[in-house]
């Protein structure tokens, strides 16, 4: 990719855009000259976070308008399109991305008592405190050493509330078919460039059985 591939009136159009994949993008196509629009919703307490790394997107020398507004509702997705055109006038999206992070991870029932465990059980043997194995565990975890995944602390799960059909069609919006809707919109207010992209964010667990993920991974089968 070269210094300068896009036009000075050319957006990026990244609806999550505070974090993540979404944010690594705008950084990314802001460094190759692309102005940058980002639709997220955050507390206040978290742009403390946030502002800088907005603010490090326009010492880029490219324009940035943001929205902190809800992505997923009819009415601030036309006030988000409206001031959208009104700020960039004549110029064009050449980039929507779609990686909205909002789904729910409830089981789908409840879950089995595991037979063993692990941990205890390599903890006595090791003659250590279980407790600081776990410790260890939780931290080479995080540092991405996937091998110790079977002894780390284990995620809560309510085993009292379940998947029901609101979250299943929430998630599904939220996380997939939204991006139906945005490019629909788009396209019907001709605020598209001629070779522009349309980009959204798949997982693993499309294919792979995640504990917690079902409502997920039926919003990205369907995204895809």
């Amino acid at each position: 990719m070269g210094d300068t591939p896009f036009g000075h009136n050319e957006w990026a159009l990244i609806l999550g855009g505070s974090s993540g994949f979404g944010l690594a993008t705008a950084h990314k196509l802001a460094q190759h000259g692309l102005n940058i629009c980002v639709v997220h919703r955050d507390r206040r307490g978290a742009m403390s976070r946030i502002e800088p790394e907005f603010e490090k997107i326009r010492e880029r020398g490219i324009s940035l308008l943001t929205f902190n507004q809800d992505a997923l509702d009819d009415g601030y997705r036309a006030e988000i399109l409206d001031g959208l055109a009104e700020h960039f006038g004549e110029g064009k999206v050449r980039v929507l991305l779609h990686s909205i992070a909002f789904g729910n991870l409830k089981l789908i029932g409840p879950e089995a008592l595991p037979d063993t465990n692990a941990r205890a059980t390599l903890a006595h043997e090791l003659g250590i405190d279980e407790e600081r194995l776990t410790e260890v565990a939780d931290r080479l975890f995080a540092e991405d050493v996937d091998g110790v995944q079977g002894i780390t602390s284990p995620p809560h799960y309510s085993q009292d509330a379940f998947l029901e059909d609101e979250d299943m069609v929430r998630t599904i919006y939220a996380m997939g078919t939204s991006l139906l809707t945005w490019t629909q919109d788009l396209l019907t207010r001709g605020m598209f460039a001629p070779d522009a992209r349309v980009l959204g964010m798949t997982s693993e667990g499309n294919e792979v059985a995640w504990k917690g993920y079902a409502a997920v991974a039926a919003a990205k089968v369907a995204l895809e």
